[in-house]
């Protein structure tokens, strides 16, 4: 079994502490130049094959490996050639603030069961949601 060489693993390590890689994918690629085989890889690291190939994969479109053959890749030495955005999740949209009336706060205090926000909807004529926010500000409800 080949061992990874000190460069190498200071590599990985750099790329780890500057947050351009995750500890998975760092134990991911070290599997993968330490086994003979990618299924023997992903079979060590407790995943299916086609996971580990989806992850080598996305590695590669992000230049943080180098495929010099078909089946040979190499770790990218720059760190600056890698594209690697810092989290693959949409952000969550900007909440929008609550505007309320006078009348609206008052039909809320006096006649808001949880039970039954469907009818509090209807008779404000708003949506659920803000029938939910309403009640979360004006306390009435809680946050699960």
């Amino acid at each position: 079994m080949p061992e990874l060489d000190f460069e190498t693993k200071d590599l990985l390590h750099q790329l780890q502490e500057d947050g351009l890689i995750t500890r998975r994918e760092r134990e991911v690629i070290i599997k993968l130049f330490t086994t003979p085989s990618r299924t023997e890889a992903a079979r060590r690291l407790g995943i299916e094959r086609g996971s580990f190939n989806h992850l080598i994969y996305k590695l590669v479109t992000d230049h943080v490996l180098i495929r010099i053959r078909k089946n040979e890749l190499v770790l990218n030495s720059d760190p600056s050639s890698i594209k690697r955005n810092a989290s693959y999740a949409l952000p969550p949209p900007e909440e929008i603030p609550l505007v309320m009336s006078d009348a609206e706060r008052k039909w809320m205090i006096e006649n808001y069961d949880s039970t039954k926000r469907t009818q509090a909807a209807r008779a404000l004529k708003r949506s659920k949601y803000d029938i939910n926010r309403m009640a979360l500000a004006l306390k009435l409800d809680r946050k699960n």
